[in-house]
């Protein structure tokens, strides 16, 4: 069978007869929303704070190598007709070749182990930024057999950002669901494995859902595109729990194919149970995508239900099997937080930390200009992120979405769940990106779905034979340059550049080296973090939420604040109450102050100008900056004793001088010892000095 019969193959035609495909509208919708957003530059001009600087450069690279792209193939096409139509025959040959089953495997494999490649090339499988230190730490907890642990009488030496000190109980704000299944990495000495195999699950379950409702050809090269996706691969190798929810995501989706065509009540139980205990694994994991995610299935589901009653028995199924997941999700609030309908990250940062337009954990209010900035610069990353290719990827969204001729059941199911993440991600106060624009990575596989269709749909609008070979052509020659092309500065095209600008090392390797090396026993290990951290870490103590302490860090003149909280722990610790309202009146009273300029959003100190340093701070002064140093990335090697107290032969601690001492009572049965991190360009290593008061 040819390429132009599978564009329109008995499996496509069968699937519009079923949709009643013929109303366009959420196609041009979605083109619309995606080109004002994703492909003009939006949030350059609406933007509260500094243009992204990057898009003028970015844009005439994309005209350069876009026009002559489509030169090429078409000059290809024009001198080597036979050639390019002997081509395409061979390629589709070998996607067809292979069975179902076989082809889905292998895709499987393909993309497990690329994630196992870049996941070492980038990270050495090490967990890199906050959420991976506090997931995996999370999940040595539970492979341990807690749920929680028991805090120290003194936090500051202990805490973190992501972490959370509530009713005797330390534990991550994280929900259990991305701990929990981080852990059975951690049971067999393997956390960095977790997402390969997830990621794996993920293509699989694309390639099947894609095949089911539409023609072979296009459902594998798509799947195949989602295999090589950098974006999709990236965050696989990392540690990251957006992996393990796309997987669910994905398996809850191809459910949902199987149960819309069930020809019975056994078929559709069977399907709909999958449909609920993915969407409840998922919803244990990221909350907020899954139920957006569940929105959408459950409008289609009733739809579909009002006309083939015969199916409503299922969906008792399908609560029932997502009801389990999700009551243990609950049961781990309830056991760690005291309801269960509370959640981490709210009880840390307050209710301020949700979705919608209202003041924010860090004191501005969002708005939902600022929150259409946020999603434009996110669709704006993926252009250039999502497959480092020489186009725009957001462009070749709106071309698919503008020329395809019908709107099937199963893309206003894509559409809508892609445009419900972009608005909730809209009323999302937080601007974060890790590997590309994170938010937005259970949206990546429609995106990559509208780009695989891309060929097909110019083909059905364009006769001429020149343009609909050409068409075939781009998509192989955009991959190949994307993961050719040499890593060059400041260029944003390639694989390879891509993975040079995310290319990071943790410290936490050379810290355990050099504990390996000295071989330490019954010890405890001080982490020299920069002045910053150790400020954040001593307005947490006294109860200001992380995100607060870190803004008051940032913006209060460093020397000031640390005298402060001298003065408020001369206060009597019963009057908790005391302390922080001086921290605060103090905070409030000190004069406008300037950021030291080139430091690490880590380390970010201000000062006042021309105020001299007082002798206190001197050695502080010192020691400003961390140097990578994290107090969080060692949390993951922290052992606990059964009734979940720091124990074990190693224990870490946040370096604060002097004022170690106060750990003398509970840990000065052991041997102290001072870690200081050394960054060359050969990357970072270690040293451990013999602590002295």
């Amino acid at each position: 069978m040819n390429m132009r019969n599978h564009m329109a193959s008995k499996g496509d035609r069968e699937q519009d007869a079923l949709s009643g495909a013929s109303n366009v509208w959420p196609l041009r919708l979605g083109a619309v929303i995606l080109a004002a957003t994703g492909v003009f530059p939006l949030a350059n001009y609406i933007t509260t704070g500094q243009p992204m600087g990057w898009w003028p450069a970015a844009l005439r690279l994309w005209m350069g190598w876009g026009i002559g792209v489509v030169i090429g193939v078409l000059v290809i096409s024009a001198a080597l007709p036979r050639a390019v139509d002997w081509s395409i025959a061979a390629v589709e040959r070998v996607l067809l070749a292979p069975r179902r089953s076989v082809f889905a495997s292998t895709l499987g494999v393909l993309a497990c182990g690329l994630s196992l490649a870049f996941g070492w090339y980038l990270f050495r499988n090490e967990p890199i930024v906050g959420d991976e230190f506090v997931q995996r730490w999370q999940a040595h907890l539970l492979a341990s057999g807690h749920l929680y642990a028991r805090p120290e009488s003194s936090p500051e030496f202990f805490s973190s950002v992501e972490a959370l000190d509530s009713n005797g109980r330390w534990f991550s704000q994280f929900p259990m669901g991305g701990p929990a299944m981080l852990a059975i990495g951690v049971l067999v000495h393997a956390p960095w494995l977790v997402n390969p195999v997830f990621v794996a699950i993920a293509v699989m379950a694309l390639y099947i859902m894609l095949s089911d409702i539409g023609d072979e050809l296009t459902a594998r090269g798509t799947a195949l595109l989602f295999a090589l996706c950098p974006f999709v691969l990236f965050m696989a190798g990392s540690e990251m729990n957006h992996v393990p929810s796309l997987a669910w995501t994905s398996v809850a989706l191809v459910s949902l194919v199987r149960w819309y065509r069930a020809k019975n009540g056994s078929d559709a139980r069977w399907a709909a149970a999958a449909i609920g205990g993915s969407l409840g694994l998922a919803a244990t994991i990221r909350p907020f995508d899954a139920s957006i995610v569940a929105l959408v299935i459950g409008v289609l589901q009733i739809s579909v239900v009002w006309k083939r009653r015969q199916l409503l028995p299922s969906l008792l199924f399908q609560c029932a099997a997502g009801a389990i997941p999700v009551a243990l999700l609950l049961a781990a609030n309830w056991a760690t937080l005291g309801h269960p309908f509370a959640f981490g990250y709210d009880v840390l940062n307050g209710v301020e930390h949700r979705p919608g337009f209202h003041m924010t954990p860090l004191g501005f209010e969002h708005t939902p200009r600022r929150g259409l900035y946020n999603v434009s610069a996110y669709l704006l990353k993926l252009d250039f992120g999502l497959l480092a290719w020489p186009v725009p990827a957001m462009l070749l969204v709106v071309l698919a979405l503008g020329l395809q001729r019908k709107a099937a059941v199963w893309d206003k199911v894509f559409l809508g769940i892609s445009g419900l993440l972009l608005a909730g991600y809209t009323a999302y106060w937080s601007l974060s990106s890790y590997l590309g624009p994170r938010f937005l990575y259970t949206a990546a596989p429609f995106f990559l779905i509208y780009v695989g269709r891309l060929p097909g749909t110019l083909r059905s609008r364009f006769r001429q034979p020149l343009v609909r070979r050409g068409s075939l052509l781009l998509i192989p020659a955009w991959m190949l340059i994307a993961w050719t092309y040499p890593p060059q500065h400041d260029a944003l095209i390639g694989v390879r550049q891509l993975a040079a600008l995310y290319k990071s090392r943790a410290v936490a390797p050379a810290i355990r080296d050099a504990v390996a090396k000295a071989k330490l026993t019954h010890a405890v290990v001080f982490i020299p973090e920069g002045w910053h951290a150790r400020l954040a870490a001593r307005l947490r103590a006294l109860t200001f939420r992380p995100l607060i302490a870190e803004e008051i860090v940032k913006q209060s003149d460093a020397c000031f604040l640390e005298q402060t909280l001298n003065m408020a722990e001369m206060i009597p610790a019963s009057n908790l109450a005391d302390r922080v309202k001086l921290v605060v009146r103090n905070v409030r009273v000190d004069v406008a102050t300037s950021k030291v300029p080139g430091q690490a959003p880590s380390d970010q100190l201000s000062f006042v100008p021309g105020r001299p340093l007082a002798p206190v701070c001197r050695s502080d002064a010192e020691q400003m900056n961390s140097f990578g140093a994290s107090l969080a990335e060692m949390l993951p090697y922290q052992e606990f004793d059964r009734s979940g107290r720091l124990a074990g032969d190693i224990i870490y601690a946040r370096d604060f001088g002097r004022r170690n001492e106060q750990l003398r009572s509970r840990f000065g049965d052991r041997t102290w010892y001072v870690a200081h991190v050394i960054r060359t360009s050969g990357g970072v290593s270690a040293v451990l000095d013999a602590y002295h008061p």
